[in-house]
């Protein structure tokens, strides 16, 4: 974990549908509690796990936040992304989880399509015999 200055991160991709929520943004801007480190993907800077928490860092005024860097594909940082937001505080919708699970079999073919599905929070139709 590293501590980065906000000017060097980028917005990354994230597998939610439409805008970032501006009332989530601000109530972390505004919560007291050490947020978790974002997730950051090392040769782009983007942002994999965590832009609500460095949107709220740059309405706070921070210079730096905490990072743990993941070096893997874009395609990769996209599955960690879904992951994380599988597991998060503000999880996606269904609409979103399926999208996702559609990309990921597009991107990753070779993963069997119940593994996307639990990777993505969803439910497993049927597994391996």
């Amino acid at each position: 974990m590293r501590l980065v200055a906000l000017s060097a991160l980028r917005v990354g991709e994230s597998p939610r549908f439409g805008d970032v929520d501006r009332d989530l943004v601000l109530a972390l801007a505004t919560e007291a509690a050490a947020v978790p480190p974002i997730v950051v993907h090392w040769p782009t800077m983007r942002v994999v796990d965590g832009i609500h928490r460095l949107l709220a860092a740059r309405v706070r005024g921070d210079q730096a936040m905490r990072v743990k860097f993941f070096s893997g594909t874009l395609d990769d940082a996209f599955v960690l992304s879904v992951y994380y937001n599988g597991v998060s505080g503000f999880p996606l919708t269904e609409a979103e989880r399926l999208a996702a699970v559609a990309r990921i079999h597009r991107t990753h073919p070779h993963w069997p399509l119940w593994v996307i599905r639990a990777l993505a929070g969803l439910p497993v139709l049927s597994f391996p015999a």
